[in-house]
């Protein structure tokens, strides 16, 4: 057996012209552990070349993960990822369903068997952000032209006409602290602190700073999901807070998600290090991990989807392998909608969907699976089997 066995193989699967002796000889060489690497790159580039969306119920799910993926010689972590995401749905381009549907049955042949839903959500075509100054005076970013938006003490505050807010100026003795706040239902914003750094800020997201830094530290407060890049300076370290958690940084790129109704706020270095603690714990990463934060613990993942993580502020969906309860969160925010829930749905899901599509298109590549339903009524978006 050899790695070009291997792709052979692999590729006779995805054209679904492989027989019983092709994939039972497959299997065993997944098993073996010794094509660890060619498979995590066939699966890469499977999913990168599909924007298709694919889903399996999590008991069968297990139940193949057991079977393919769970060998004492699969040494690369992709046990864990087999759960959500296997090989057999991954690819994009077939189908598997291994729960009484068809099997084999290409997403585009899928069309006519999935209606769309009748009514419509469009996506957000501009930035709601609001600027709260420090008179407490706001400002509807939306209604105003670019240019000079208000001067704070020394410090102008100005609207680029790319929508982004940029801080230019030097503070006086006292410190004015301004807010900028993204509603649902509204695209990101990106922001220039007065010390260069850049912040971009995601939907039901808000951040607290000053309008200049003055004193031996850079500090500022977030609550949502926010992504920066942070301008070094050695000598004035930057801190990220967020109710007793806090991120220090000297000059790095990271993005830090805080939403309350997610389960644990997640930290994740891009470039440079970091210092995330919280609760008297203290971890240090390094680019490609993630700190996962929750009852004041800290968990180092370090093997992270940096495209997942980052889609957001790339304009796009991207999931692999996330359950629909994590897919219509993100939806919540980005949409402005009501979600409910009629029946349980067991299912993770993988897509790459661009984020200025309507709802009901998302909602319809969804649909394609026939695992999972949804009906549109005004603001509100019912899931069903």
């Amino acid at each position: 057996m050899n790695e070009q066995r291997f792709n052979e193989l692999f590729t006779l699967y995805l054209e679904g012209r492989n027989g019983k002796e092709e994939w039972e000889e497959l299997m065993q060489m997944i098993k073996s552990g010794l094509y660890d690497i060619q498979l995590r790159n066939r699966i890469d580039m499977s999913f990168e070349s599909s924007n298709q969306l694919i889903g399996i119920p999590s008991v069968k799910r297990e139940e193949i993960a057991c079977q393919i993926l769970t060998s004492e010689n699969y040494r690369y972590g992709f046990r864990h990822i087999a759960a959500a995401i296997l090989i057999l749905v991954l690819a994009g381009v077939t189908y598997m369903s291994f729960h009484g549907l068809t099997s084999n049955r290409r997403v585009s042949d899928l069309k006519k068997y999935s209606p769309k839903p009748t009514n419509n959500i469009p996506s957000p075509k501009i930035s709601g952000a609001v600027l709260t100054l420090g008179d407490g005076k706001t400002i509807q970013l939306s209604n105003t032209q670019s240019g000079r938006l208000a001067t704070e003490g020394k410090v102008e505050v100005i609207k680029k006409e790319n929508g982004a807010i940029v801080y230019k100026g030097q503070s006086g003795s006292a410190i004015t602290y301004n807010t900028l706040s993204v509603p649902k239902g509204s695209m990101p914003i990106q922001l220039a602190l007065a010390d260069g750094s850049l912040v971009w800020l995601n939907a039901a997201s808000a951040i607290t700073y000053p309008t200049a830094f003055v004193g031996k530290e850079r500090r500022v407060n977030i609550d949502g999901e926010a992504y920066f890049e942070i301008a070094k300076n050695a000598s004035k370290p930057f801190f990220v807070s967020n109710r007793g958690m806090v991120v220090k940084v000297l000059g790095t790129h990271f993005n830090v998600n805080t939403y309350e109704n997610e389960k644990d706020a997640k930290v994740t270095l891009l470039e440079g290090s970091i210092d995330v603690s919280v609760g008297g714990n203290k971890s240090v990463l390094r680019p490609g991990q993630q700190a996962s934060l929750s009852n004041y613990n800290i968990k180092v993942v370090n093997t992270v989807d940096l495209n997942e993580v980052m889609s957001w502020k790339n304009n796009q969906f991207y999931f692999r392998g996330a359950d629909i309860q994590t897919i219509m969160r993100r939806l919540e925010r980005y949409y402005n909608i009501d979600v409910q829930y009629k029946d349980e749905v067991k299912y993770k899901f993988a897509a790459t969907i661009p984020m200025d599509v309507n709802i009901s298109e998302f909602l319809n590549k969804l649909e394609l699976t026939k695992l999972i339903h949804f009906r549109i009524e005004g603001n509100k978006v019912i899931v069903m089997k």
